[in-house]
């Protein structure tokens, strides 16, 4: 699966700090990442499906409704899974973890879906099947190896000439000197604080 890269508009907001302070809004730039975006594109994903056999049992999964769910604790994967066969048809939630992490060096926000997992004891579903003896395994996290990509908080710097005289010029440049990224509910943020010189 290739790399994905979600551009994205944001509006800034000018305070006064030298450095990100958790928890506070005195930061020079902020960017908020709606979970939204990133559940549209895993939308436009579609079903995904695969097969699969134990013995001369065969099945048939799709899986749907994929979705991430952000809050302050944690990010979470959840999708609806349908097991299919010809002795049986089931649909169970899946649950996945999130990792979502800020590159300030890439200036890039990655989100990657990892340890999805589906696993299901056949006696749960056909009763002549003695229990824990045969079990469906099916490793979904293959379909998410690559992270999601949102570019963050632009620009890394700027320069700018300014005329001071008549015949002169000041260059001024505005540099980030500090970014992190916070959870928050329904998605993520990304505090900056800028420097400004001349050079």
């Amino acid at each position: 699966m290739k790399h994905y890269l979600i551009y994205i508009l944001f509006f800034c907001t000018i305070y006064s700090s030298l450095q990100v302070i958790e928890n506070d809004y005195s930061n020079h730039l902020e960017l908020f990442v709606h979970e939204d975006i990133i559940n549209q594109f895993l939308l436009s994903f579609g079903n995904i499906e695969g097969t699969g056999n134990i013995g001369i049992l065969d099945y048939s999964w799709v899986l749907s409704n994929l979705n991430i769910d952000i809050s302050e604790d944690k990010s979470e994967f959840s999708a609806d899974i349908k097991l299919k066969s010809s002795n049986f048809e089931r649909t169970d939630k899946v649950i996945g973890d999130v990792i979502i992490e800020y590159n300030e060096l890439e200036n890039m926000i990655y989100v990657k879906i990892v340890q999805v997992d589906f696993n299901i004891d056949l006696a749960d579903v056909i009763n002549i099947i003695p229990k824990e003896s045969i079990k469906i395994h099916i490793d979904l996290s293959q379909y998410f190896k690559e992270a999601i990509q949102i570019s963050g908080p632009q620009p890394q710097s700027m320069s700018y000439k300014i005329d001071v005289t008549d015949s002169s010029q000041k260059k001024i440049k505005i540099n980030i000197i500090d970014s992190k990224l916070f959870l928050i509910e329904n998605g993520v943020k990304i505090f900056s604080v800028y420097e400004s010189f001349a050079e």
